[in-house]
């Protein structure tokens, strides 16, 4: 599985979609520790709002970024 999430990585790298100077199987362990991280929420607390993935990533994300 991690294997075809490297693959869609490396699309998205060599389309400029995401960035290209982080390995793109760091990238696709991410994605899938994500993902199983969800699936987890839904098993312990049922319902589980689909914006909270990428909002939480993004809120992650602005870390260091004064006024962010």
């Amino acid at each position: 599985m991690r294997v075809a999430w490297v693959k869609i990585v490396e699309g998205y790298q060599a389309a400029g979609m995401m960035r290209d100077d982080i390995p793109a199987d760091h990238v696709a362990r991410m994605m899938v520790a994500a993902a199983q991280g969800f699936v987890a929420q839904l098993a312990l607390f049922d319902e589980v709002p689909a914006e909270a993935l990428p909002d939480g990533l993004r809120g992650l994300m602005s870390m260091g970024k004064p006024g962010r």
